[in-house]
This record gives C-alpha cells, sequence and structure tokens, in this order.
C-alpha cells in the first residue's frame, strides 16, 4: 500500500509540474525568412513534379511548425503547419508520393506565398491570418488540402486488406514456430526440405500418371500375355463353333487380308481339333499353356509338346502382345499348322495300332 501511495503522489506531482511549465513561444521570423522559406519548397516541389524521387513526407513534416512573421513595419501574425500536416496524413506514400500529391502542394505553397506577398505590401496595420486565408480559399474550392474523399476511401480499403495479409501470414508462421538458433552455430540447411518437396510430388505424378495409363488400357508387354491367356470373351464364343468353319473364317480372313484374324481363328480351329481327335479335353477355364503342361504329362503324347508350344507362343505374341501378322507370318504359321495337323493325325494313327 505505500509503494501504491508513493506511485499515486509522484505521479500527481509530475503533471502539477508539467502543467506548471511555461510553454515554450513560437520563434519570430522575418517575413523575408519565411518568404524564402517557402520559395525554396516550391523550387523542391517543382523539381519532384518533374520527375521522381518525390519525398514528399520530410518537406511537409518540414513545413509543419508554428513561427511568428513579422513584416518590416513590426506588424505580425502567428503561422502554423496544420494545413501542410493535413496534407501529410492524407499521402499513401510519404517517401515516394504521388504526382497529383505533388501539384497539390505545390498550389497550397503558391497560395501562401502570394497570401504572404499580399499581407507585406497592404499598408493597413490589420491582421491578415494566413490560415484563414487557406481555409476560405480551401472552401470557395480554389485549393484542395486533402486528398478526394474516394481516393482516401481507396486508401483505407487498401490498408484494411494488406493489414488483414500481414495478420494471416503472421497466424500461419506463428503454426510453425522454428527453435531460436544458437549463437556462433550456422543454421541447418533446408536443401533436404526440397529434396522431400519434389520427391513426394514427383510420387505424386507418377501415381497419376499410372492411373490415367491404366483408365486408357495400358498394358506391360509379355505380362500381360500370362494374365490374358485364359480364353474369353470372343474367343471363348469361337469355341462352340465346328473346327471346319473356323478354319473356313481363317481362309477368308487371309483373302481380306485381315491376317490377325485369320490366325486367330486358324489357332482356335486347331485347338477344337485336337479336342475332337481325342488328343486333350480341352477347357476354356485353363490356359492353353496349362493344357500344354498336362500334355507333357503324358508320355505317349509328350512328342506334340514342342511343336504346339511353338505355334501357341506366336498365337500368344499376336493376339495378346500386339505382335505384327502380315502375310508373311500367316504363311508359316499356317504351314506349320498343317505340318503339325498331319503331325498329329499320324500320331492318332500309330496310337490305334497300339491300341
Amino acid at each position: 500500500m505505500r509503494c501504491l501511495g508513493f506511485a499515486f503522489f509522484w505521479l500527481l506531482t509530475a503533471n502539477f509540474a508539467a502543467l506548471a511549465q511555461p510553454k515554450t513561444p513560437a520563434p519570430v521570423v522575418s517575413a523575408a525568412t519565411y518568404r524564402a522559406t517557402l520559395q525554396k519548397a516550391l523550387r523542391e516541389l517543382k523539381a519532384m513534379e518533374k520527375r521522381p524521387p518525390r519525398r514528399l513526407g520530410p518537406l511537409l513534416k518540414r513545413l509543419d511548425t508554428t513561427s511568428t512573421v513579422r513584416r518590416a513595419d513590426g506588424q505580425t501574425q502567428t503561422v502554423n503547419g496544420n494545413a501542410w500536416s493535413k496534407m501529410a496524413r492524407g499521402l499513401s506514400k510519404p517517401a515516394n508520393a504521388m504526382r497529383r500529391d505533388v501539384v497539390r502542394a505545390r498550389q497550397m505553397a503558391e497560395s501562401q506565398i502570394g497570401a504572404l506577398d499580399e499581407w507585406t505590401k497592404t499598408p493597413s496595420f490589420a491582421p491578415a491570418d494566413a490560415q484563414k486565408i487557406m481555409a476560405g480559399l480551401e472552401s470557395s474550392g480554389q485549393i484542395r488540402t486533402g486528398p478526394f474523399w474516394w481516393q482516401k476511401a481507396f486508401a483505407d480499403a487498401w490498408k484494411a486488406v494488406t493489414d488483414a495479409w500481414n495478420s494471416f501470414w503472421k497466424w500461419l508462421r506463428s503454426l510453425f514456430p522454428t527453435p531460436a538458433t544458437p549463437p556462433n552455430i550456422a543454421a541447418p540447411s533446408d536443401k533436404w526440405l526440397w529434396f522431400l518437396f519434389y520427391a513426394l510430388v514427383s510420387a505424386l505424378l507418377a501415381a497419376v500418371g499410372w492411373f490415367v495409363w491404366r483408365a486408357f488400357g495400358g498394358k506391360w508387354g509379355r505380362r500381360t500375355v500370362r494374365r490374358e491367356a485364359v480364353l474369353q470373351g470372343e474367343d471363348a464364343a469361337l469355341l462352340l463353333l465346328p473346327p471346319d468353319e473356323l478354319r473356313a473364317r481363317a481362309d477368308d480372313f487371309a483373302a481380306q487380308g485381315n491376317f490377325r484374324e485369320a490366325l486367330r481363328h486358324r489357332y482356335l480351329s486347331l485347338l477344337l481339333q485336337l479336342d475332337a481327335r481325342g488328343v486333350w479335353r480341352y477347357d476354356a477355364r485353363r490356359t492353353n499353356w496349362e493344357h500344354l503342361a498336362a500334355l507333357g504329362r503324358s508320355e505317349t503324347k509328350r512328342a506334340l509338346v514342342p511343336p504346339l508350344s511353338d505355334l501357341t507362343r506366336r498365337f500368344d505374341r499376336v493376339r495378346y502382345g500386339g505382335a505384327l501378322c502380315d502375310e508373311g507370318n500367316w504363311s508359316r504359321f499356317e504351314a506349320d499348322a498343317r505340318e503339325f495337323e498331319a503331325r498329329a493325325a499320324s500320331f492318332e494313327t500309330l496310337a490305334e495300332a497300339a491300341r
């Protein structure tokens, strides 16, 4: 309590002491000196008007002073810098003002010089208040010491937006506090963060590209042959036809120049012929290579596996691997298929003789 009472007593005595101090009188300058000050400011304003930089703020601050102007006959009047301070508050960029702001300042300096000259030449001893003259000129619309209403509204709106943006970034940075770096210790490099960022972006782009590629039916070449080796769709439907009809269709496709379809129908007819001759019991739910593996486990039919494997491999490359099939490929496949059928027929004859 004693400390609180002493602080309150000290505050009261300090305020009374400040009020008791006499107010500093305004400095007295001659009219010629004050006019020289305005002329110097006018020259600087004209130079700013012609070319940047337009550092208008420091000049307005220099003119924002209160002084007592004395003319030759001893008459005085007090001139304050309220008009200049009001103009300075309306500036959005004091260090690099716009040209129209410099023009308004120049016009006000010329008006003050004119008013000062009129006052110094007036023989009457009636005091002339330059501040009142400026207010009258402004109220009559002859001069303007402040910005337009829309300029002030735009400046206030822009200031509100920039303040909100700076506050947002300040809040965002506060979510990720960084520890203070000890003195004489170099901060760690952030290159690994950039590496991690680019690695994540690359992985994301690769994943998107893979999904797009898969959506448009992309395949991995030979790996797809294993996956699509089971006859499905159109191939499974063609297995319901007789072998002779499939062979006739193959000849028709070859005559039309569609050797890819000709090879497909010819191979399916060969599979059905082997089923009709009792070489195997063809099951569309199993792959061709599973049939060949089962055929190789039979000692009497093992000799048919190598040529049939070659025909199957050529069929898979054309059907599922997208390999080219021209007239030469078709002719060789047809010749090899006829040779294999003849070999299978002789095998069937030998098998019947053995039985």
